[in-house]
């Protein structure tokens, strides 16, 4: 499942982003999920971080105040059981918020 209620507010160079993890995830997955945030300034990525606990939310800091950026936010887990030959790792779709 992909994160939801994605928003973000922008104070200046920093941007306060904030989401909810649904509470629909498999047992088949490793508790807890990560956190991939992903920060982009028009196509170039500028920023990519990844938690390992399930934050739901991050402050992005070093933004330029006359850029927009695009934020996407995307859980990963991994199977406790993965199948032989098959990866361990599965992403959501990422969930992005546009800021100004």
């Amino acid at each position: 499942p992909m994160v939801t209620d994605l928003s973000a507010t922008r104070s200046g160079t920093s941007a306060t982003v904030t989401w909810n993890i649904p509470s629909n995830i498999p047992d088949e997955f490793n508790r807890p999920l990560t956190i991939n945030i992903q920060v982009y300034d028009d196509k170039t990525r500028t920023q990519i971080l990844e938690e390992n606990s399930e934050v739901t939310s991050y402050t992005v800091t070093g933004l330029d105040a006359n850029k927009s950026y695009r934020i996407i936010v995307k859980l990963r887990g991994n199977f406790k059981e993965p199948e032989y030959g098959k990866s361990n790792d599965v992403d959501s779709l990422g969930q992005t918020v546009t800021i100004n």
